[in-house]
């Protein structure tokens, strides 16, 4: 018995250039789907980061926690800092006085401490109420700032779209280098797991990405 083969006809190549091109649209819908929401999800964002200034002629040096990006309304955190390396870097220590503050119903006394130097005066918190750094170690540093005092939508809040830098904190290269050789990096981190920001209301900030520091060990030329 011969066989044949018949080939398709006309109506049905076209129902299945129609199915072809229907699975197309709607795999691209998905990706331009997917890609939007991607990129609202970095629009929201807040991202910090730090960035470490030093000439090795003139020690100590500053590192300085930077806001990036928010879509958030920002009045207050509490960040943690910590050195990977604190045999070669490390936050340099003061007796400093932490101001009190005031608020309408509550008050914070001034208190005498032992913590790292922060340095504020040009950064998007120099006019913020209530600001503190602990930390007697040397590798770790806490940093708590409040805009306003029990004050829910103070002036001198973060707005969203704000930018530039929180503020600094001043770091000592160590001398004792004994353990370090070239081609050492270390890293500066804010800890996630115990960093938080929030808003106005209270709330914290859920999206938050905290760039952390990765550089070569720096040397000063002035260490004894």
């Amino acid at each position: 018995m011969r066989r044949t083969s018949s080939s398709p006809t006309g109506s049905t190549k076209a129902s299945r250039r129609l199915r072809l091109a229907s699975a197309v649209a709607a795999a691209v819908l998905v990706i331009v789907s997917v890609s939007a929401a991607y990129a609202d999800d970095a629009a929201e964002l807040t991202s910090l980061s730090l960035r470490l200034s030093y000439d090795a002629d003139s020690c100590p040096t500053r590192v300085g926690v930077y806001l990036d990006q928010t879509a958030d309304t920002i009045s207050g955190f509490e960040l943690v800092l910590l050195w990977d390396r604190p045999d070669a870097l490390r936050f340099r220590l003061s007796q400093t006085t932490v101001p009190g503050a005031r608020g309408e119903r509550d008050t914070l006394p001034s208190d005498t401490v032992v913590a790292p130097v922060l340095l504020s005066d040009s950064g998007l918190i120099r006019n913020w109420t209530y600001l503190e750094a602990r930390g007697r170690q040397g590798y770790m540093a806490r940093i708590t700032g409040l805009a306003q005092l029990l004050d829910p939508n103070p002036a001198s809040r973060i707005l969203p779209g704000d930018h530039g830098l929180l503020f600094e904190l001043l770091v000592e290269i160590v001398s004792n280098r004994s353990a370090i050789v070239d081609g050492d990096s270390l890293t500066l981190g804010i800890q996630p797991q115990v960093s938080r920001l929030s808003n106005g209301a209270g709330e914290l900030i859920d999206t938050v990405h905290m760039e952390p520091l990765r550089i070569p060990i720096p040397e000063c030329r002035t260490s004894d």
